[in-house]
């Protein structure tokens, strides 16, 4: 007897379909908060990027980071067993959009520990300050940190809900590259200009 005929009383036919469903409702679960998190504590700090840092903001974004973090075990996890159930890691059966997704979550994870062990301590270390005010390379580790991680949980979202791109080649992985290329040099520009002073750029 199966363990779900056993413990669930239906047949292994009837519980894959559950098990995916399941998994599927974690996954995009584990997406809406990741995202919305990732949203929140980029706003929470752009929108008073022209202000001094406070405690407070500060905690807000770390308590983001840490639904962040949990969001993405749960991509992990769930992830992993939908791959599992779908193609029972037979690499013959990924598919370039499946390539691609796992290395989007492995951006993602890579980017929250940039964010948690080089963004944060930076920002706690220049509390009361501007980031504006911060020297150019600061700017620019803190920029590429909140772009790399907003390029991420964009692409995951693209990736997780377009239809067109659900039968894309290998060139699915050339579009992933250039977003995240465009997003770090949008991020770099800024920080560039932001740290001029408002004379200098009426100037030029």
């Amino acid at each position: 007897m199966s363990f779900e005929t056993a413990f669930f009383g239906i047949s292994g036919d009837a519980a894959a379909p559950l098990l995916i469903d399941a998994a599927t409702i974690a996954h995009l679960a584990a997406m809406a908060v990741g995202l919305g998190s990732a949203v929140f504590a980029d706003w929470t700090v752009l929108s008073r990027i022209a202000l001094p840092l406070s405690a407070d903001q500060l905690a807000v974004v770390r308590r983001a980071h840490r639904l962040i973090t949990a969001s993405l075990v749960v991509l992990w996890l769930s992830g992993l067993s939908l791959l599992a159930l779908k193609t029972e890691f037979e690499i013959a059966r990924l598919t370039p959009k499946l390539v691609a997704k796992l290395g989007t979550v492995a951006m993602l994870t890579l980017t929250a520990s940039a964010m948690a062990y080089i963004a944060l301590p930076l920002v706690s270390a220049n509390l009361g300050r501007r980031l504006t005010t911060l020297p150019l390379r600061e700017r620019c580790v803190l920029a590429t940190c909140v772009a790399l991680s907003a390029a991420s949980w964009s692409i995951a979202l693209l990736l997780g809900s377009s239809s067109v791109l659900r039968t894309a080649g290998p060139d699915i992985m050339l579009l992933v590259l250039a977003l995240y290329a465009t997003a770090v040099v949008v991020a770099l520009a800024a920080a560039a200009l932001m740290g001029v002073p408002q004379d200098a750029q009426r100037a030029s």
